[in-house]
């Protein structure tokens, strides 16, 4: 049957999930002595953007559609506060997407994260910190709307628009922070670490012909097709199961869901008087993913590292409020820092860099 062959290919083209992504960690900043006394601390307010205009380094590639194709527009509302001299506590909410031609879909994504100083600065030796973090992507659904032609044993259709429902994922990490600093104010800090990362989905959906059909969940290794939408009088109503056990096409949850592990390391810069502050980071992150094997056997190049450069520039004009700006650069776009954007369908979009500039406002108290 030919929908059912078409229900079975419509899943290539889920390389389409740039439409929701976060802006990154930010773990290149990170220090063992964040530097407030206890029940102190720090929130920011952002405006999160990239476009045409402020890509002063080329890192955004222009899709050839029109100018604002890439644009990238959020905000977040970032915080954390000193709990006890060595005990430091942080968390953070983010919302924003990608401007693509067809496609849309916006996230949210939760962080919190739980920080302890072991040791105390000692002569060469440096403050070390333990830190236990946690985030998640989610978004309500992420849709193509462009035809996509799906073609597979000589049968051609035409996909009307395919959609993903409740694409999400969970990391755990934890990492070990080393900073020694100055009697100047500077401080210079290394990190490592590493976590694992799921992804998961609810439903994944094809419209074809105005016809809308279920092809499959990840918690299931089956491929099923499920008329859920449409006039029966004009579309194929069909009811199946094929287990795909055996690892043919499309594989172990359609090659979209997978779980991962992923190390990291890096250091950064900090200096700061009673009105500035400046920050520079830089951070290497390796992935170990199971579905990279997927990946590979379509002929797609595999992107399992990613580079991450940031830098912050703060004034404080008043005592509890100041204001920044920070750039955010990543060598294969969001890499390891949005695992749901990433499956067999999509690794290829990954081989360009990529750049974020945050505005805010950050008060202390």
């Amino acid at each position: 049957m030919p929908i059912r062959v078409a229900l079975g290919i419509v899943i290539v083209v889920l390389g389409l999930w740039p439409g929701f992504i976060r802006a990154g960690s930010l773990d290149e900043l990170m220090t063992a002595q964040p530097g407030f006394r206890p029940l102190q601390g720090e929130v920011e307010v952002s405006a999160d953007t990239m476009t045409r205009v402020i890509d002063l380094f080329g890192f955004r590639k222009d899709a050839g559609v029109d100018d604002s194709i890439g644009d990238y527009s959020g905000g977040h509302i970032k915080g954390g506060l000193a709990l006890t001299r060595r005990l430091w506590v942080e968390g953070a909410i983010w919302k924003r997407g990608i401007k693509t031609p067809y496609d849309s879909g916006e996230s949210i994504a939760l962080q919190g994260a739980a920080q302890f100083q072991l040791t105390l600065a000692k002569g060469n030796f440096p403050a070390l910190a333990l830190r236990v973090s946690g985030w998640r992507d989610h978004a309500k659904e992420a849709l193509k709307g462009s035809p996509t032609t799906i073609s597979a044993m000589g049968v051609s259709l035409t996909a009307d628009r395919v959609k993903v429902e409740g694409p999400s994922d969970r990391q755990g990490q934890l990492d070990l922070i080393a900073t020694w600093a100055t009697p100047q104010n500077h401080s210079f800090s290394w990190f490592g670490g590493g976590g694992v990362s799921d992804v998961t989905f609810n439903n994944l959906y094809a419209t074809i012909r105005g016809c809308e059909y279920v092809v499959g969940s990840s918690s299931t290794n089956n491929l099923n097709g499920r008329l859920v939408s449409g006039d029966n009088g004009q579309c194929d109503v069909i009811d199946f199961d094929i287990n795909r056990d055996d690892n043919a096409f499309p594989g172990p949850k359609l090659d979209i869901a997978y779980s991962s592990t992923y190390f990291q390391t890096g250091f950064n810069y900090q200096w700061f008087n009673e009105v500035w502050r400046t920050r520079v980071g830089y951070r290497f992150m390796t992935l170990d993913r199971d579905v990279d094997a997927a990946v590979a056997r379509t002929g797609k190049m595999v992107y399992d590292t990613n580079h991450f450069v940031t830098g912050e520039l703060g004034y404080r004009p008043f005592s509890r409020i100041g204001f920044f700006v920070r750039g955010q650069m990543m060598r294969n776009q969001f890499v390891g820092d949005v695992p749901l954007a990433y499956n067999r369908f999509s690794a290829h979009k990954f081989n360009d860099p990529y750049g974020i500039l945050s505005v805010g406002i950050m008060g202390g108290w």
